[in-house]
């Protein structure tokens, strides 16, 4: 099944891995969303400079990838045309988009302990008979 991006998702995505906030990270998924379309792949032609720049911060982060397509020219002329293209990592947006921010692990077990209820405590605690 193909999944299905919207703004929303993809600002989220976006503000949880880049650290943006709420409304650069709308107005960038915005911007992508108008370029992409309904489509998950473009070519890179396309793409003004300063576009292409974002997109290659967004390629570190594994937001989008980067392909390209070569392409044997006719009439035995011995060229190859390569077009560049760009892709939406949409598994990776959605993952991203569905995490809280990134917390060191020592973090994370010490708030599991804080989450328990006491009577969890209480019913592992060691019984002392005098």
């Amino acid at each position: 099944m193909d999944e299905f991006l919207s703004i929303p998702l993809l600002a989220s995505a976006l503000k949880n891995r880049l650290n943006l906030t709420e409304t650069d990270a709308r107005d960038k998924a915005e911007m992508m969303m108008d370029i992409f379309g309904f489509e998950d792949r473009i070519e890179d032609n396309h793409l003004s400079r300063a576009t292409r720049k974002l997109f290659y911060v967004l390629q570190k982060e594994k937001i989008v990838t980067s392909e390209r397509d070569c392409f044997e020219l006719p009439h035995g002329i011995g060229f190859t045309w390569i077009m560049y293209f760009w892709r939406l990592n949409k598994s990776n947006i959605i993952f991203l988009a569905m995490k809280k921010k990134i917390r060191s692990p020592r973090k994370v077990c010490m708030n599991i302990y804080l989450l328990l209820d006491d009577g969890v405590w209480r019913s592992r605690a060691v019984k002392k008979e005098f």
